[in-house]
């Protein structure tokens, strides 16, 4: 199975996928759609242009006016773009942001989720969800991790730094901190 996509397929940007229960992920659209999945969320968008990053901030604040109530907002700066920094601190705090929601989330009290969205829902943001399913949920390979998130979104197609950086993850087992000393080394070879 290939990681990678054709830049020339049709993205659906408008689809919203749980990957994990209580892990969504989507593009930008999918920010008007999570008022029909849950009652509060935990919204981590990884955005480059302002004008993306307003147009989420925008639907956050109409949707938070309309019921759904959002625990927290956490925006990630990453362009798309081979050369950016996937691996780094900021993506073990994000991982561990996702874990307070999954982990933590419970139906008694009311449903929450967490939502993890890029502008299509395609590279960024399944990047982010392949390295927490990678690092958190112990999946084996970076090809399962794919399979599993085409299985809810066929289009997730990472670009190829974030694959590599999300090889050296698979072979660290996940350690973030290893991973990121592991590229650190090739970069210097």
């Amino acid at each position: 199975m290939s990681i990678i996509h054709s830049a020339n397929e049709d993205y659906n940007t408008t689809e919203l996928a749980e990957v994990w229960p209580g892990l969504w992920l989507g593009g930008l659209k999918a920010l008007k759609e999570i008022r029909k999945i849950a009652r509060s969320w935990t919204v981590i968008s990884v955005l480059q242009s302002a004008q993306s990053r307003d147009f989420a901030q925008d639907c956050l604040n109409e949707i938070e006016n309309d019921s759904v109530r959002i625990e927290k907002r956490v925006m990630w700066e990453l362009a798309d773009r081979s050369q950016a920094e996937l691996l780094s601190t900021r993506l073990d705090e994000i991982l561990n942001v996702i874990d307070s929601v999954i982990l933590t989330s419970s139906e008694e009290d009311y449903p929450r989720a967490c939502l993890v969205h890029c502008a299509f829902g395609i590279s960024r943001s399944a990047s982010v969800v392949a390295a927490w399913l990678l690092s958190r949920k112990k999946v084996k390979t970076l090809e399962e991790a794919m399979e599993i998130l085409r299985s809810v979104r066929p289009k997730v197609s990472p670009n190829m730094g974030f694959v590599a950086m999300l090889r050296a993850l698979e072979q660290c087992d996940g350690n973030v901190v290893e991973a990121i000393e592991r590229m650190k080394m090739k970069a210097i070879d």
